[in-house]
């Protein structure tokens, strides 16, 4: 009682070869744990006890892990107060050894005041890439108040998706970047956020609101010269297949943007595609089925650059083949808006001051008024594909 600690003290703890296993028939789900070292030093309120691990867990969901660790934790008698100033634990996907973690640093966690505290951490991978920094969160149970601030060095995002039984689409296979995060009432604020992928970067900040009834996000972003192709690659999409190697080799510009989970639109859109400078701006609803609103102006753009490679039996095709096949993929867009070009190349035809208003829907898609210059004439008139 002289040093305030509990009545009840324990040298230690140790627990090894046991195991525990949980079976979910009605969903079909399996956990099992095994605990091959669990060591304790002597237990005492507040008082810092080493503590030792050595798990695995199999689970028909997730997979197989191995998870070792050690550090001092300091716990009160309520388990409402928990520090490990110095944890370090390994987390070994058994499936793909290659990409076991690290993580290390200072933990705190107390319920009382609703404080979550990482400070000084780092999580890192064989291959070298790490995310390392500090965050910490107040009054987590309604809205919480969030700081922290993140390096990202060369992480394999892609790769630690798959080898941790996560969906890897839309995630880029490797990312570097920092960020500076803070919470306010109901918006998070990211200022600065810079990520780097496929050769380039991407710099900006970002405000997401998160009211109850809707959430809104706005921002801008800036372009390093990147590989838009290799971009979508990595993204898991498909790139489109394009004639030229000059086509969809080089993005760069900047834009700012705002919406909400119904809408996007990018205003003022200043960005260099390969060889083309564009400026305008675009909307996007119904990302489900989407409709493009857009007004823009184009110094050049050679269009069959970014057409599909020829082969021998498309060049067997009629130019009315042709023509309905381009038809056909422009219809299937939902277009509403004008475009300008100052020199314009497509179908082996060269036009200048190119002018048209274009409206896409249900199947059709009419260009007018639509004007242009050509080899020293000029054309004025519309034209409808269907």
């Amino acid at each position: 009682g002289d040093r305030g600690d509990a009545g009840v003290m324990v040298k230690s703890i140790e627990i090894s070869n046991s195991s525990f296993s949980y079976n979910d028939a009605q969903a079909n789900e399996k956990l099992s744990l095994q605990i091959n070292k669990i060591t304790t030093g002597t237990l005492g309120t507040r008082r810092a006890v080493p503590v030792e691990i050595d798990l695995e867990m199999d689970s028909s969901r997730i997979g197989q892990y191995e998870l070792k660790g050690k550090g001092n934790l300091t716990v009160d008698e309520k388990f409402s107060y928990i520090n490990a100033p110095d944890l370090q634990l390994t987390l070994t996907p058994m499936q793909h050894p290659e990409q076991q973690i690290t993580i290390s640093g200072n933990i705190g966690l107390d319920q009382e005041r609703k404080q979550f505290i990482m400070r000084d951490f780092e999580i890192t991978s064989p291959n070298g890439s790490s995310v390392e920094g500090e965050l910490q969160a107040a009054d987590y149970s309604s809205k919480p108040q969030v700081e922290g601030k993140l390096k990202i060095n060369s992480l394999s995002i892609g790769s630690l998706a798959k080898a941790f039984g996560a969906d890897a689409s839309g995630l880029p296979e490797t990312i570097s970047g920092n960020m500076v995060i803070n919470t306010a009432g109901d918006t998070i604020n990211i200022n600065p956020l810079s990520i780097k992928a496929a050769g380039g970067s991407i710099d900006g900040n970002l405000a997401v609101k998160t009211p109850i009834d809707k959430v809104t996000y706005s921002g801008s972003f800036k372009i390093a010269p990147l590989n838009p192709g290799k971009l979508m690659r990595e993204l898991g999409m498909e790139a489109p297949q394009v004639s030229s190697d000059e086509a969809l080799s080089n993005l760069a510009g900047g834009f700012s943007f705002s919406g909400d989970m119904d809408h996007v639109q990018l205003k003022p859109l200043n960005i260099k595609l390969d060889t083309s400078s564009i400026n305008g701006d675009v909307r996007i609803t119904r990302f489900d089925n989407p409709h493009f609103a857009f007004n823009l102006a184009v110094d050049k753009i050679n269009v069959d650059h970014y057409l599909p490679p020829t082969s021998a039996d498309d060049k067997k095709e009629s130019a009315a083949a042709t023509e309905a096949k381009a038809a056909k993929t422009i219809a299937g867009l939902r277009l509403d808006g004008s475009i300008t070009i100052a020199s314009l190349h497509a179908s082996g035809l060269s036009l200048s001051n190119f002018k048209a208003d274009i409206l896409s829907a249900g199947g059709e898609t009419r260009l007018s008024p639509l004007s242009a210059g050509l080899y020293g004439g000029s054309y004025n008139g519309n034209i409808v594909l269907r």
